[in-house]
C-alpha cells in the first residue's frame, strides 16, 4: 500500500511538473531569449548610429591655432539677494578649428547672447566675480553650446574677456 502511494505521488509530481518544465522551456526559447537578443542588437545599432553622428560633428584638428568668434558687450544683472543693482559686462570668446562651426556661431549670435544673459541671471555676484577662473563654469558653458546650440560640430574652449562690474 505504501509502495502504491509513493508511486502515485511520484506520478502526480511528474504530471504536474512536466507542463511547468515544458512551459519554462517554451517561454525561455521562444520569448525571453529572442527579446534579449533583439535588445542586444538594438543596443549595438544605436551605438553605431551615435558613433556615426559623432564622426560627422567631430572637428578636423589641423594643428594650427583655433579661430575665435567673439560675442561682444554682453550685459546683464546677476542674481541678487540684496537690493543692490549690479551690472556685469563681458565678452564671450569661443574657440573652434572648424570653419563650418564658425559660420554657425555667426548665424546664432543672438542665441549665444541670450544664453549668456540667462546664465548671468541665474548666478549670483560672487560666482560671477570668479567665473573667469572657474574651469567648471566654463566647461558648463562649453557643454551647453555644444549640446543645445551647435548642430554641425564642436567648439574647443570658451574665454570670458573684458569682464567689468558697474
Amino acid at each position: 500500500m505504501q509502495m502504491l502511494f509513493r508511486l502515485i505521488s511520484k506520478l502526480t509530481l511528474i504530471v504536474i511538473s512536466a507542463p511547468i518544465a515544458y512551459y519554462g522551456y517554451f517561454l525561455t526559447s521562444n520569448i525571453i531569449m529572442p527579446n534579449y537578443i533583439e535588445l542586444l542588437e538594438r543596443d549595438i545599432l544605436e551605438t553605431r548610429l551615435i558613433e556615426k553622428q559623432a564622426k560627422l560633428r567631430r572637428p578636423k584638428v589641423l594643428g594650427a591655432e583655433g579661430k575665435i568668434y567673439r560675442v561682444k558687450d554682453i550685459m546683464s544683472n546677476p542674481y541678487k539677494e540684496n537690493a543692490f543693482e549690479d551690472l556685469v559686462r563681458f565678452t564671450l570668446s569661443i574657440e573652434t578649428q572648424d570653419d563650418s562651426v564658425l559660420y554657425e556661431l555667426k548665424t546664432r549670435h543672438s542665441q549665444l547672447q541670450d544664453m549668456m544673459v540667462n546664465y548671468v541671471k541665474t548666478h549670483d555676484f560672487d560666482f560671477m566675480s570668479m567665473i573667469e577662473y572657474n574651469d567648471n563654469a566654463l566647461s558648463g558653458i562649453v557643454k551647453t553650446i555644444n549640446n543645445d546650440i551647435l548642430t554641425r560640430g564642436y567648439i574647443d574652449t570658451v574665454y570670458i574677456e573684458n569682464f567689468t562690474f558697474n
